[in-house]
């Protein structure tokens, strides 16, 4: 099988002159993880691009790997490498629909898409449209409300400003009060990111979860829950998480991503839930967004698999094996870097950081 692997940001896509340093982090980190495990797939030709100019050069040799020149290169490469393959997975953030438009692009020229299906993945990337679909069928999620910057704040301080349609934290601000509510609005105007959605405020431990759907879009496998390291400058940059593979999955979260599959049809592969456990609350997690895409915890859920997590994603027709984990805890960063806690035994003891590929400089 031919597998042509795309990331947005680091594959000469990105339209700006300088790349974001959040987005091009994880998403190398990302595309090089993955990249390495379906390269580890028996039968498994793996292709993909990359931005020698600002990314140096592609670390991978076992890979095939395809150099554009500019955004319009890449565009046209894009589409003509998903042609020629039997399969294409996209890896993209949510920002301008980017994500949608390339994995609807795919569909619609009759080639097979590994990623969720177009609908489904422009429902998620709208935060606005999600919170609302959510709310209507009784499942915990955020407030949410389009902001309108000649309104006062519909909600109570503090409260959360950030792009409708955005990934990697990109311009999203705690405000304290309608001084920096103004402020934050005024930058996310100038930022070109498109209308921005205000939340209210819920204190909490941010987590994350993923799960594996098959081609009917039954839930096939929930992985263990990530704690997720934010920034506490109001900012929330994502720093890197925990994961625990021991502890059990809550059933509250269980049961919503259940839920979830079952009120948004067309979910299939990889989908990352990001959801918060609140201080003072009863449910056990609210939902904050879902991401139709592979997510940055791929990094430490795949150290922490017993088998090649890729070919789980590449191979779901067929059901496979249950994913069985290690009973290991690791933490790892966002651009890759991983620490092990140990095990049963030793947790706690030792941390000893190692990288999670190397560059064969």
């Amino acid at each position: 099988m031919r597998l042509f692997v795309s990331e947005y940001v680091c594959s000469g896509a990105w339209p700006d002159a300088v790349l974001p340093e959040s987005l091009a982090r994880e998403g190398r980190a990302m595309l090089l993880a993955f990249l390495e495990d379906a390269a580890r797939v028996p039968d498994c030709e793996v292709w993909t691009t990359w931005d020698e100019r600002r990314c140096g050069r592609f670390p991978l040799p076992q890979v095939t790997c395809q150099t554009p020149c500019s955004p319009e290169a890449e565009w046209n490469l894009f589409q003509s490498l998903a042609r020629q393959s039997d399969a294409t997975y996209i890896i993209a953030p949510e920002i301008g629909n980017e994500l949608t438009r390339r994995c609807r692009m795919v569909v619609e020229r009759g080639r097979r898409s590994l990623n969720t299906a177009p609908d489904a993945i422009e429902l998620c990337s709208d935060k606005l449209r999600l919170a609302e679909r959510l709310i209507e069928a009784g499942i915990p999620t955020i407030d949410t409300a389009l902001h309108d910057p000649q309104a006062a704040s519909p909600y109570q301080f503090p409260v959360v400003l950030k792009p409708r349609f955005g990934a990697g934290s990109e311009s999203v601000c705690l405000c304290e009060d309608d001084e920096t509510l103004r402020r934050s609005a005024e930058r996310l105007e100038s930022s070109g990111l498109g209308d921005a959605v205000i939340q209210l405020f819920v204190d909490g431990d941010a987590c994350s979860v993923a799960a594996l759907f098959d081609e009917d879009g039954g839930c096939r496998s929930i992985f263990p829950v990530a704690r997720q390291r934010l920034s506490a400058d109001g900012r929330f940059l994502y720093l890197g998480g925990e994961i625990d593979a021991r502890r059990e999955v809550p059933r509250g979260v269980e049961r919503m991503i259940f839920r979830i599959g079952k009120l948004i049809p067309g979910f299939r592969g990889y989908i990352g839930f990001d959801f918060v456990r609140p201080q003072c609350h009863s449910q056990d997690a609210i939902l904050v967004e879902i991401n139709p895409r592979l997510t940055t915890s791929y990094l430490g859920y795949r150290s922490l698999a017993r088998s090649n997590l890729a070919e789980s994603i590449l191979r779901r027709k067929d059901g496979g094996n249950p994913i069985r984990w290690k009973p290991e805890a690791i933490e790892f960063s966002p651009d890759g870097l991983l620490t092990g806690l140990g095990s049963t035994e030793d947790i706690g003891l030792t941390r000893v950081a190692v990288p999670i590929r190397q560059d064969n400089d």
